[in-house]
């Protein structure tokens, strides 16, 4: 199977996605935000902050996400010569089900929605650094000329370790160069590979069930109960992607970053679907796309523990790598982001 996709069906697709259902309400009426939550106006392509929720995390929300996101708001403002007035309500949290209920009078921007939730899903932080567009250690963004030229360190401790030998280089970057993956697909270990903290039930459930099964490596790395058996210290991205197919389980929302350095690999992505309705339809602005089309596959619980081997998802590979760099690239996000911005104040304008 070989996929055919432009980039502006792409971001037609992913707009569309975005405002099905979520409607941009009375955010102009809306004053109060929750402790956590940051309220903005954007008049003419300037950027003026309403409101601060009192409580940021201790202001780390506010280092690691608000400020970035932000900044990247500023950034597509300057790229796409906008003239816009409307207002925007930022949601940082992970479970955007529970700040923004189908009652309340706003509509939110954040990393994900649910049918819990209001949320418009933008690009967030993790995958902005991904990208090339955001510098994790500081917190400025990149000018979309230099793009993956400007050398950035990835800040996050589970990354330290795979870009060790080179700590100024962009992961996206080795990725693309070959350099981060350098065992071809036929050449690594054929099992699926899972690594994550335990917060959700069914990572646990999966992994005590793995324990017997020989293509499933399922292991937690905090967040454990007293049990030896499914706990496992943490791996670098390389040692990830010595699997020939890494799975991707939901935790307490969609992975933010997963998908984003295993489509670029000579790995396979693999979701299994959550067993948590509240989780089930929780989705990053890109990822209605990637399971529509088979780009990742999602499979139940039974049906992974099925599989007598994956020789069905091998054709996978190359359809991921050639996915990723339309994911990617600056073109793809700021046209998205563009586009967004405009649609967006018409509705909120009318």
């Amino acid at each position: 199977m070989i996929l055919q996709v432009t980039e502006e069906g792409f971001v037609n697709y992913c707009l569309d996605k975005a405002f099905e259902r979520s409607a941009v309400r009375c955010n102009r009426e809306a004053s109060a935000v929750e402790d956590r939550e940051v309220s903005f106006w954007i008049k003419k392509d300037s950027l003026v902050i309403e409101n601060n929720g009192e409580h940021l995390r201790d202001r780390r929300a506010w280092k690691w996400r608000v400020k970035p996101t932000l900044d990247f708001f500023d950034l597509v403002l300057k790229y796409g010569s906008l003239d816009l007035d409307c207002k925007f309500i930022l949601d940082p949290s992970d479970l955007t089900g529970e700040s923004s209920p189908p009652d309340r009078p706003a509509s939110l921007v954040g990393y994900g929605t649910s049918l819990l939730s209001n949320h418009f899903s933008i690009p967030d932080t993790h995958f902005l650094s991904y990208a090339g567009m955001l510098e994790t250690e500081v917190g400025r963004f990149t000018s979309v000329e230099r793009g993956r030229k400007n050398a950035t360190q990835i800040a996050y401790n589970d990354y330290r370790s795979s870009v060790k030998e080179d700590p100024l280089s962009h992961l996206i970057g080795l990725l693309r160069e070959g350099r981060m993956d350098r065992v071809p697909f036929e050449e690594k270990k054929d099992q699926a590979l899972f690594r994550g903290g335990a917060t959700n039930p069914q990572r646990r459930r999966l992994s005590h069930s793995a324990l017997s099964n020989p293509l499933l490596d399922i292991k937690l790395t905090s967040g454990l109960p007293q049990d030896e058996s499914i706990l496992s210290p943490f791996l670098s991205v390389q040692e990830h992607l010595e699997y020939s197919y890494i799975l991707d389980i939901y935790g307490k929302a969609n992975s933010w970053d997963r998908s984003c350095w295993v489509l670029p690999s000579q790995s396979i992505l693999l979701a299994v679907e959550p067993s948590d309705p509240k989780l089930a339809k929780v989705h990053t602005w890109y990822s209605h796309f990637l399971y529509e089309y088979g780009i990742v596959p999602q499979l139940s619980e039974d049906e992974l523990f099925a599989l007598k081997d994956f020789s069905r998802f091998s054709h996978l590979n190359g359809i991921q790598q050639n996915f990723s760099r339309l994911l990617l690239s600056h073109s793809t996000i700021l046209n998205f982001m563009v586009k967004f911005l405009e649609r967006y104040n018409k509705e909120f304008n009318s």
